[in-house]
């Protein structure tokens, strides 16, 4: 599933509609991915990984096979987990779900990085043989739109993929979000230490989506063109049956419907959108290189793309 972030953002949001506890619970094990299977009437079962059952029972949960029921009687003769107003389980979804809503803002505090192995990855990116001497740092943050994106392939069979890409939104670079959410705090950082955005969020947006095309049109497309050799079968047997009658309202709609069915196309959707702040660290630096010049050097540099960029 990658993170069970992807979970609840965006859950039922402005939808205008009431919302049952029941349908409440299954439409969150779909937007975690997961479909639950009725194993008898009233008793369903789904398999929900680690990550996810960390988020519900604590950072001891392990793996579960989690068998459940909106009745009470067929709870206490099943042995199956009770969900019911007031009940555990509704409540651990419920806690995540307003959770995650919280955290469509949230900052990475720079404390979860090693100061000494930052500077040394820093001064790295220097050519060997200059000398550097750190006369100062501090701490900015840099706004990022992190956007997870659901892909549709849908041939003869269907495909899903879910992409994280993250957009720094002072300069426009998109890279794959890496960074364990949970790292992550509520909320914003000291807005005196924030950069302005140079980029709008429909640009940022832009940015992913062609990110992403990009990186689909790279991947085999076997399974385009073994949809696309069907859809032709499919027509032709259509054409020879409706011969004669091929301007009739049947055919279009058998052709229609063949396209429907076997015409691939990529679809592709968004799951969850955050604002993030991720730490960017600006060092003045003396510069002295080998024939002794010295040099005053303002540098900010990304812990996470590991890049220097001028100040």
């Amino acid at each position: 599933m990658g993170s069970s972030l992807i979970a609840v953002s965006l859950f039922l949001r402005g939808r205008g509609v009431v919302i049952t506890l029941t349908s409440l619970v299954f439409r969150f094990f779909e937007l975690c991915r997961l479909e639950p299977v009725q194993i008898r009437p009233g008793i369903w079962q789904v398999q929900i990984e680690q990550s996810l059952m960390q988020e519900l029972d604590g950072r001891r949960a392990g793996n579960r096979l989690l068998q459940f029921t909106f009745e009470q009687h067929l709870a206490k003769k099943y042995g199956a987990e009770l969900i019911c107003e007031g009940s555990y389980r509704s409540n651990t979804i419920l806690r995540l779900i307003q959770k995650q809503g919280l955290l469509t803002r949230a900052y990475l505090p720079d404390y979860v990085f090693d100061q000494a192995m930052l500077q040394k990855r820093m001064l790295e990116k220097f050519p060997q043989g200059n000398r550097i001497y750190i006369v100062k740092y501090e701490t900015v943050y840099d706004q990022h739109l992190w956007i997870q994106l659901l892909t549709t392939r849908w041939g003869l069979e269907k495909r899903e993929t879910i992409a994280d890409p993250l957009i720094n939104l002072s300069t426009g670079e998109v890279s794959k979000f890496t960074i364990s959410t949970r790292l992550f705090l509520q909320g914003l950082p000291n807005k005196n230490t924030v950069r302005t955005r140079k980029l709008s969020f429909k640009k940022a947006f832009a940015a992913a989506v062609n990110n992403l095309e990009q990186i689909l049109a790279e991947e085999n497309d076997e399974w385009a063109q073994i949809s696309l050799q069907k859809l032709e079968k499919e027509q032709t047997k259509l054409d020879h049956f409706y011969e004669g009658r091929l301007d009739s309202k049947a055919y279009h709609l058998k052709t229609e419907e063949i396209k429907r069915r076997f015409l691939p196309k990529v679809e592709i959707d968004t799951l969850r959108a955050a604002l993030l702040y991720i730490p960017l660290y600006r060092y003045r630096l003396i510069v002295v290189d080998r024939t002794g010049q010295e040099q005053n050097k303002c540098i900010y540099y990304d812990p996470i793309s590991n890049s220097l960029a001028l100040g």
